[in-house]
């Protein structure tokens, strides 16, 4: 039995059905027919990993949703979904990683830059066989 507080629980037996799609193409197929279903979703949370797992394995028209079901007539009381979730950004852990990324790329394109000019000083003044062996040890 489903309770949505713990003064009015629900009376009727429902199921609730949670489900991730996706294909492997970038197109839906017209008739639908390359839709592919995970099997056993466990519940939104469940449906929500699985769908970030398809995202890194680059899959497409990844959809979540449920739908809750009248036990006794076998009739859709409430369903929903959200589709072409490939495109949306995880999490705000998301958006910090790829800030952070960005600012070690930054700091990679800055070292090169400092690199190359070190090298053209070295070259310049003649210095670049006294570097090599001071970095050997010698």
């Amino acid at each position: 039995m489903l309770n949505i507080n713990n003064y009015k629980p629900i009376t009727k037996n429902i199921t609730i059905k949670y489900f991730v799609e996706y294909t492997n193409e970038l197109e839906r197929d017209p008739d639908f027919t390359n839709i592919h279903q995970l099997p056993r979703i466990k519940g939104l949370e469940d449906a929500i990993q699985r769908m970030f797992l398809l995202r890194k394995q680059n899959k497409h028209n990844i959809a979540i949703g449920y739908e809750i079901t009248d036990n006794s007539d076998n009739k859709i009381i409430i369903a929903d979904d959200i589709y072409n979730l490939e495109c949306y950004t995880d999490t705000n852990e998301e958006d910090k990683l790829l800030d952070k990324i960005s600012k070690q790329s930054e700091l990679i394109t800055e070292l090169a830059k400092e690199n190359e000019l070190m090298k053209s000083f070295l070259l310049k003044y003649n210095a670049l066989d006294r570097f090599n062996k001071e970095m050997k040890g010698w």
